[in-house]
């Protein structure tokens, strides 16, 4: 029984896509002839995902086969995540207390994940009224005519930078982030809040709710297909890495121990010799 549920819920995964796929080439073949269109604005939840299309139920109750846009930066995903889900690559901006030459004090409260576009900073970067530059930012040089300051509290040697860049690693809370030219260690905090909002639409899952402007050919509202314009699919869960559990191994069951075998025993031999 397992097998052919199994088979059968496979056949209509591949049903499913290609009946996506027959769609979006129909919606194109009629848009390169330029045909009359009409446009869909709307929110609602996401009922299926495949490869570069969802299948969306807007609050009227109607169903759509949606294509997403090509252009990223038509595509938002916002959400929050777990500290678990941080993974090397991904795009992070956070603000934190900093010495000169990049010490930190204390740990990150909060954190964004972000895609960059060619509008982004990417560095280390002070707050305004710190007067100092930010090529001299993590320098373990001192400027010759700079006057050395005098003692004060740990705390005041502190103060607040930007950091905007890549994620080299994460593990136990502790990130690594190449910010421009600068590797910038961090610690976060044990309830950190992490915010989400890239431009990834991998990231959908069935259940978030999108809002979306798309355009579809016009009169054929019946057919439920159409091409994405702009797109924003708020997530409904936070984002998580979740553990895998490993099945348990069986224990080896244990042979039976031979009795030793006790020294005024003595064993019979088995021909014996025969009595004369």
């Amino acid at each position: 029984m397992k097998s052919t549920s199994i088979s059968k819920t496979f056949v209509s995964a591949i049903l499913s896509v290609c009946l996506i796929a027959l769609s979006s080439e129909s919606i194109l073949a009629q848009a390169n002839k330029q045909v009359p269109k009409e446009t869909l604005r709307s929110t609602g939840t996401i009922l299926r995902i495949a490869p570069g299309f969802l299948q969306v139920k807007t609050k009227d109750g109607g169903q759509w086969i949606i294509k997403v846009p090509d252009k990223q930066e038509n595509i938002s995903v916002i959400g929050s995540a777990e500290s678990n889900w941080l993974q090397r690559g991904m795009y992070v901006r956070f603000t934190g207390l900093f010495d000169k030459r990049g010490k930190p004090a204390g740990s990150i409260n909060q954190l964004q994940v972000f895609s960059p576009d060619k509008n982004t900073k990417i560095g280390v970067f002070p707050d305004s009224g710190l007067g100092l530059e930010t090529k001299a930012l993590f320098s373990s040089d001192e400027p010759e005519d700079t006057p050395k300051p005098a003692k004060q509290p740990d705390r005041s040697q502190y103060s607040p930078y930007l950091v905007a860049g890549r994620l080299t690693a994460a593990k136990g809370g502790k990130l690594s982030v190449l910010a421009g030219r600068t590797l910038v260690q961090a610690q976060l905090a044990e309830n950190v809040k992490i915010s989400v909002t890239v431009s990834n639409a991998g990231l959908a899952r069935i259940g978030d709710t999108v809002e979306l402007e798309a355009w579809y050919p016009a009169n054929q509202k019946a057919a439920g297909k159409a091409i994405a314009t702009r797109l924003k699919v708020t997530a409904t869960k936070p984002y998580s890495m979740t553990k895998r559990e490993r099945p348990g191994r069986k224990p080896a069951t244990k042979k039976p121990e031979a009795k030793p075998e006790k020294a005024d025993e003595k064993k019979e031999p088995e021909n014996p010799p025969e009595k004369k």
